[in-house]
């Protein structure tokens, strides 16, 4: 059958193909995207005699293998139905010549149409996992930026929170009883008001004297 639908392909190198896959579907869909089919590792040219005559049906093979299989069987030019795309040609064997051809045909057509969905279904699978790759790396980048922001916006406004921190420090009203290591600590504001009890406890004094 694969032979049959690919004719320009060397038969060693779709039967290692079979081999490798197991699957006749399988190794449709690699000679359509592939173009053709890579011969095994083992197999040795045999020698031509004439090297200008291989290169050039080497080179017309080429050009026929990457032919589009559609087009070989005119089914380009007619819109594909779903019923064309899942519906198999029985499996028959006609008893008229031309009939057996026209179901062989029909079968290659089927085959063809199934691969060719099958790759646009993974074509479009990968599309669709590319696309949610990239809304992943949008959205982590997304996140990046925020964090970044808000480490800035942190580093900011830490040099204000701690400035700030000793004006609010609580002191005891009694600057009497604070240790020198406890005033040395003062900020300007509380050294003055320390000066300003002082000063008004010595008044006080004083009067109470008189």
């Amino acid at each position: 059958m694969v032979r049959s639908m690919f004719p320009d392909i060397p038969t060693p190198a779709i039967v290692a193909d079979l081999q490798r896959t197991g699957s006749v579907e399988t190794t449709v869909e690699n000679a359509l995207r592939m173009g053709g089919l890579p011969m095994p590792a083992n197999h040795q040219n045999s020698p031509s005699p004439n090297n200008g005559t291989t290169s050039g049906s080497s080179t017309a093979r080429k050009a026929v293998t990457h032919t589009n299989l559609l087009q070989r069987y005119d089914l380009d030019s007619q819109p594909i139905s779903d019923e064309q795309q899942l519906t198999e040609p029985p499996k028959v064997w006609e008893a008229s010549p031309d009939k057996r051809q026209e179901m062989l045909r029909k079968r290659k057509e089927f085959m063809v149409i199934q691969a060719r969905k099958k790759l646009e279904e993974r074509i479009l699978q990968q599309q669709q996992q590319q696309q949610q790759q990239q809304q992943q790396q949008q959205q982590q980048q997304q996140q990046q930026q925020q964090q970044q922001q808000q480490q800035q916006l942190n580093e900011i406004s830490a040099p204000e929170h701690s400035s700030s921190t000793p004006s609010e420090k609580k002191v005891p009203d009694n600057f009497d009883e604070m240790t020198v290591e406890e005033l040395n600590t003062l900020t300007a504001e509380q050294r003055r008001r320390h000066m300003l009890q002082a000063f008004s406890r010595r008044n006080n004094s004083s009067e109470e004297g008189q």
